[in-house]
């Protein structure tokens, strides 16, 4: 079932979603999906973000995002600062600038995404939901993936996970409480927990088998093309 209007009511605020539910009015539900501002597609973008502790320092209660360039880049509108009015955040380091434009200026200017779902690429995916993309709707919780992987003594929690830089393309080590590695095929197998969904990265052989055998655990799915 697909998140609605009221369950992004019910996740973000009312308040913080009057200037939205103004800006669509009247603009149809397939107008919205295409461009991935309907309200389940906004919802999943505002939870992810959150998780994520995107602003900061910044008191973000009041805001609610409606894009990003997934570059470091988030626009959003505050319900306490002219709630009409898009302002971009620039994330590192954080800085807010206005745009100039209304929200229903800038969501009609939105382009087209035809992507169905995330790129499998050579990765493995658990998750709950039909799509990669929806996981944070129906998550895997942290505390149901530590008591998953109790049961194999080759995972080891180590509460990081390896991300590059936008910008100068090296390599970071970002705090992820769910992230492990994986001792198998003689090499450590990266994997974590983020969004509601597990991704094991690039994994050989053995680590697919051992994802299978925690997704019969965690009742999810797999995703995975290799």
């Amino acid at each position: 079932m697909k998140a609605r209007l009221e369950d992004l009511f019910f996740h973000l605020g009312a308040e913080n979603c009057r200037a939205y539910l103004a800006a669509v009015g009247n603009r149809n539900p397939e107008f919205l999906e295409r461009r991935r501002i309907d309200p389940e597609s906004l919802l999943i973008l505002n939870l992810e973000l959150r998780e994520a502790g995107v602003g900061g320092e910044l008191d973000t209660s009041s805001w609610m995002f409606v894009a990003e360039d997934g570059g470091g880049r988030y626009w959003y509108v505050d319900c306490r600062d002219q709630p009409h009015a898009v302002k971009l955040l620039n994330n590192d380091p954080p800085r807010i600038a206005p745009t100039q434009k209304t929200l229903a200026d800038f969501l009609a200017t939105m382009p087209e995404d035809d992507r169905s779902d995330l790129v499998l690429n050579n990765d493995l995916y658990l998750c709950r939901t039909d799509q990669i993309r929806r996981s944070i709707l129906d998550p895997i919780t942290l505390v149901q993936w530590q008591e998953a992987i109790r049961a194999f003594p080759q995972i080891h929690s180590v509460g990081y996970r390896r991300a590059t830089h936008p910008l100068t393309r090296d390599e970071m080590r970002i705090p992820v409480p769910g992230a492990v590695t994986i001792e198998a095929e003689g090499r450590a197998n990266f994997a974590s927990l983020r969004y509601g969904r597990v991704i094991f990265d690039s994994p050989p052989p053995a680590v697919v088998a051992i994802a299978r055998d925690l997704a019969q655990r965690l009742r999810s799915r797999v995703f995975y093309s290799g």
